[in-house]
């Protein structure tokens, strides 16, 4: 919106038009003039005057039909139009209210009395406009995915849409709390990095954030904290701040990390191997004897293994994690036969299986991720049993809300109390210190947690009482036919 009303004078009288045009611009108007009114409607288009003239007689179309297509426009259909007419009989007029004219002057008008019925429409036409431009910001806002609030000076807040309440936990029907928005959210949130809030409310260079760690019933939340001055409507200075969730993006940044980190071991340290046992036998094979020929062959092959499965765990997790194949169904009558081939597979002596009965009963979720699943957790409790050679138990059952519980029992060793939300984020490595030398590449329980989300399960992972192994818990909701 131009600071200075707008002005757009239709007639085909260029003396007219230019007196017109210098009473107004002395009076702080922005005017514009179309010599007819095919131009008028041209330049209103382009425009969107605050207000316009228009002349009733003009050759080839006159102000009537004008200003008839003007209303017919829906971008020029409420602007105020201002008749100039020599015309002062009582059937143009009402063919002009027809046409859609706001008010009429007479040719030739009072000077006085055209600067009071101008400065009239053009203010009550801004103020419209502004209620209309209010109007839908305060839509847009109450629907946002973005919190928005008015904070005053002091930091109370003055105004909350739905979901900023949402993030701060205040319920829609509540009237807005008597505590300060900083104290609100410290009772709810981290307040990340600490130095970044030590002099709010003013703007500060570095991004501030409220975090809410993550937990075995929800995951983490980080909220992007941004403030601004708000327009001076009142004396009392007040902010506008905006609460962004940018949790995806933090968790991405947060797996590209962790992903780099085990780049480093993973994927670098066999193909260093490789090279340098390749390298001896290119630089110094009539060196070697045919035995340190054939360990420097092995060695490379074994560690060329490695990286294979390294790369292939990563393009499995892009792949499988992502892509779950939904639509399909699990047949829970089928499960006895894939854990037994799965046990065959990865080695185990024995799973006991503690099996409901299971006629007609089919989970909501696909065959190659149930498979997929079990087969990642039966290889998490060989791979870290002391032995690698664990005693598995598998019971199954009716659980609440329609779902089945998979209790997943081994005797390892069990997990760090510390560890037992960690080990299902990406790249996450059991070692106490980084070597790379347990196999994989941190992936399995990620994609396990992922595909039991993608399917509105629940996982959780948790210590025996009495310290011989870990339980994981896992639910599936059963297929509904409805």
């Amino acid at each position: 919106m131009s600071e200075n009303p707008v002005i757009l004078i239709v007639d085909d009288d260029p003396v007219s038009c230019e007196n017109l045009s210098e009473i107004l611009q002395i009076q702080g108007y922005e005017t514009h003039v179309a010599p007819n009114g095919l131009k008028g409607l041209e330049m209103a288009d382009k425009l969107l005057p605050d207000l316009i003239l228009l002349d009733v007689m003009m050759p080839e179309m006159d102000g009537f039909e004008t200003c008839t297509r003007l209303r017919a426009n829906p971008a020029t259909a409420k602007i105020p139009i201002l008749f100039l007419t020599a015309l002062d009989d009582r059937d143009s007029r009402i063919r002009g209210i027809e046409a859609g004219a706001d008010d009429f002057i007479s040719k030739p008008f009072d000077r006085q009395e055209l600067q009071v019925r101008i400065r009239t429409i053009t203010r009550l036409n801004r103020y419209r406009l502004l209620q209309a431009e209010r109007a839908r910001f305060e839509h847009v806002v109450m629907r946002s995915e973005v919190g928005y609030l008015i904070i005053n000076e002091p930091g109370f807040i003055l105004f909350a849409n739905p979901k900023a309440r949402m993030y701060l936990g205040i319920a829609p029907e509540d009237t807005l709390p008597a505590d300060s928005f900083l104290l609100l959210a410290k009772r709810q949130y981290r307040l990340e990095p600490p130095h970044t809030w030590e002099t709010w409310p003013l703007p500060g260079e570095e991004a501030r954030y409220l975090v809410r760690p993550e937990t075995s019933h929800v995951e983490s939340l980080w909220l992007q904290v941004e403030i601004a001055d708000s327009l001076p409507e009142t004396g009392e200075k007040t902010y506008i701040v905006s609460l962004i969730n940018v949790s995806t993006r933090m968790s991405f940044q947060q797996d590209v990390y962790a992903f780099h980190r085990v780049m480093q071991h993973k994927l670098r340290t066999p193909l260093v191997s490789i090279l340098s046992g390749l390298e001896l036998l290119v630089n110094y094979s009539d060196q070697l004897s045919p035995k340190e020929s054939a360990e420097l062959i092995t060695g490379a092959y074994e560690n060329a293994s490695r990286l294979n499965e390294a790369v292939r765990d990563i393009l499995q997790y892009v792949s499988l994690s992502k892509s779950s194949v939904k639509g399909d169904y699990f047949d829970l009558s089928s499960l006895p036969d894939i854990v037994e081939q799965l046990r065959q597979n990865s080695g185990l002596k024995s799973i006991h299986l503690h099996l409901l009965p299971t006629k007609d009963i089919f989970l909501s979720v696909s065959t190659v991720a149930m498979r997929f699943i079990l087969m990642e957790l039966l290889e998490n409790a060989r791979k870290f049993h002391p032995q690698h050679s664990p005693q598995v138990d598998i019971e199954v059952q009716m659980a609440e809300d329609n779902q089945i519980l998979f209790t997943i029992k081994d005797d390892g060793a069990g997990v760090p109390h510390e560890r037992l939300e960690q080990v299902w984020l990406p790249y996450y490595q059991g070692e106490k210190q980084f070597t790379g030398e347990i196999k994989g590449m941190g992936l399995g329980l990620a994609t396990v947690a992922t595909l039991i989300a993608q399917f509105n399960g629940r996982y959780r992972l948790y210590n025996k009482p009495d310290g011989n192994g870990a339980v994981v818990e896992l639910s599936l909701p059963i297929l509904t036919t409805e």
